[in-house]
């Protein structure tokens, strides 16, 4: 599969590797990494590290949207350059301080993460708000999965492991493992 893309890697490679140095000189490179591992795992591609970082960068807006915000919370200048090297995702906002390693945006497309914190391994699919009612925004935890549609609204804290599905809307803690449906009810435990 890369082996087809390898052309294309070639005549980028100099935005490219502008990228992977400031990525190697931040403060916060660990969670870059982990960030490109789990892309690397959930698509599916069989390759290395810099490999699946090129790949990443050139045919997903939404990662590159990701990389910018990761140099961010480094230096506004890295991040900037990054921006101007490579488009993002123009409808995807990320205005949470902390996010774990190991964030996985499916489709980045009309989604609004706004959340206090965010744990690790946190999978995010298209059209999802997580938003502010008031100056409350949500928590939340480790391995959570927030399906396509989903809104997560306040001051709730979605605990670990917990799977958000299509178009829920949380108002409500939930329970640690849990499924939650529309309209928000709890389903089944994991």
């Amino acid at each position: 599969m890369k082996g087809k893309y390898l052309p294309y890697i070639y005549m980028n490679q100099f935005r490219l590797f502008v990228v992977w140095l400031m990525i190697q000189r931040a403060k916060n490179k660990h969670d870059i990494f982990a960030d490109i591992d789990r892309y690397i795992k959930l698509d599916k591609l069989d390759c290395s590290t810099y490999i699946g970082y090129c790949l990443l960068m050139l045919r997903k807006p939404e990662f590159c949207s990701q990389v910018a915000w990761r140099l961010k919370q480094d230096s506004r200048l890295k991040s900037t350059i990054s921006k101007l090297l490579f488009k993002g995702q123009c409808s995807l906002y990320i205005n949470t301080k902390d996010i774990g390693p190991g964030l996985y945006i499916q489709h980045g497309f009309s989604t609004i993460i706004s959340a206090k914190q965010i744990g690790k391994k946190f999978f995010c699919n298209q059209q999802v708000t997580i938003g502010y009612e008031g100056d409350l925004s949500p928590i939340i935890g480790n391995d959570v999965r927030v399906c396509a549609g989903a809104k997560c609204i306040g001051g709730v804290y979605i605990a670990d492991g917990c799977i958000i599905g299509a178009n829920a809307v949380v108002v409500k803690d939930t329970e640690p493992n849990s499924t939650l449906g529309v309209p928000a009810v709890l389903l089944r435990y994991h």
